[in-house]
């Protein structure tokens, strides 16, 4: 069906979109370095070639993020460019130390490559062109310390910037702030047996606006619900204009 209209085009712009679902050893893993690489697989692979064709506002960006989420972290980049195989490595400063020390994928934890991983997926350069229209990525804090949350808000802001950015989440921590934008945030829900997504209900709307809660309370408490438009009924019909 992807051969014909309008399928084609849906075809295509469904393959345009990226989900991650990042894997622990792809992330860790080197990669060949090549003309043709620079774009992280969905799955985490390419962490190393993708971090190389990043400029270095970009780098700088990941460093500074990465920075806010892993203390110490001063530089995230890749391994020697000019090697055939090439992964990601981080420079790490403590207080005392008079140079980095240098730390490879297989080395770092499990919160700081995924991390990385995410940040390079979101400043990536199709993700900036234009070519890549929606980053999609389950539970972007998983792993990571909760303080950290307020960081990864930052990152997916300002990456939504530049392209469509969809994550999903339980986590409370990362709407723990009071300029989380209501307007941006997707409720889910079940009723009645059935899976329900709508925008914000006016009455925590309110509350957030009155300053009696934050998000981050409204859904540790179970308070948060979806505006849910009821379907219309095949047997309705609209009213004929006067």
């Amino acid at each position: 069906m992807a051969d014909t209209e309008p399928f084609l085009k849906l075809h295509g712009a469904l393959a345009d979109m990226f989900f991650y679902s990042p894997d622990l050893s792809s992330l860790r893993a080197a990669r060949p370095n090549t003309p043709t690489a620079g774009m992280l697989r969905e799955d985490g692979s390419g962490l190393g070639p993708a971090l190389a064709a990043l400029g270095e506002r970009q780098r700088e960006r990941i460093s500074q993020y990465l920075g806010a989420i892993v203390p110490g972290v001063v530089e995230v980049g890749p391994t020697d460019p000019s090697a055939d195989y090439i992964a990601a490595r981080i420079s790490f400063a403590t207080d005392g130390d008079t140079e980095p020390h240098i730390f490879r994928a297989e080395s770092m934890s499990e919160g700081t490559i995924r991390a990385i991983g995410l940040l390079t997926a979101l400043f990536q350069h199709d993700a900036r062109d234009g070519w890549i229209p929606l980053i999609a990525v389950e539970e972007p804090e998983l792993a990571l310390h909760p303080l950290a949350a307020g960081a990864l808000y930052d990152a997916l802001t300002e990456a939504s910037e530049h392209v469509q950015v969809l994550a999903t989440t339980q986590s409370a921590e990362l709407f723990d702030r009071k300029e989380a934008d209501l307007s941006a945030i997707r409720v889910v829900a079940a009723e009645h047996g059935v899976t329900v997504i709508g925008e914000v209900d006016p009455v925590s709307r309110s509350i957030v606006a009155d300053g009696l809660a934050t998000t981050a309370e409204l859904l540790r408490s179970d308070q948060l619900r979806p505006v849910v438009e009821p379907p219309a009924r095949p047997d309705e019909q609209p009213e004929d204009e006067e």
